[in-house]
């Protein structure tokens, strides 16, 4: 299915224009994209491999959830939609805690991070296309894990790295 997705500008202001995901980022267009981490009640983080069919990091296993916004989504929207493709959950607004929005110069995203607090009722399972397995891991088992295999992760050590730091942060 093809997705359209609105395009910004460098200071991330809406400028109504639409395009095709693939082409957006082909051609270098800044837009946004949401990050979803999902923790138990343990803290642990709930990470995913993506499917070998993805465009972007096929194969590799995430610390998140999340994709690009469509067009006429705001940042809630698109993770709400997100947490419904990828685990199934329906959830509550009230129920995404938003955490900082990062500029990604790499490939021209504006990212928004939210966090999401997986309650004894929430019963998540795979949609099968975008992602193939799910589990559980401490912060420490994934920082010694991307340390010992970096290219098992999207965005690799540096990334995985900061992410943790922020969530480290963003928990306080």
């Amino acid at each position: 299915m093809e997705e359209i997705i609105e395009i910004v500008d460098e200071n991330n202001r809406l400028l109504g224009v639409k395009k095709e995901k693939l082409q957006a980022h082909l051609h270098g267009n800044w837009h946004r994209t949401t990050q979803i981490w999902v923790l138990n009640q343990k803290g642990e983080i709930l990470i995913n491999k993506r499917s070998e069919k993805q465009f972007q990091n096929p194969g590799q296993w995430a610390s998140f959830f999340g994709g690009h916004l469509l067009f006429g989504e705001d940042y809630f929207q698109g993770a709400l939609r997100e947490l419904v493709e990828e685990l199934g959950l329906k959830v509550e607004r009230k129920r995404l805690r938003k955490g900082r929005l990062q500029k990604n110069p790499g490939p021209n995203e504006f990212v928004q991070f939210f966090i999401f607090i997986l309650g004894t009722k929430d019963k998540p399972h795979l949609s099968g296309e975008e992602i193939t397995k799910c589990r559980f891991v401490s912060p420490k088992k994934l920082l010694e894990w991307v340390v010992a295999r970096p290219e098992d992760f999207a965005g690799g050590e540096l990334y995985i790295k900061d992410q943790l730091k922020q969530l480290k942060l963003f928990k306080k």
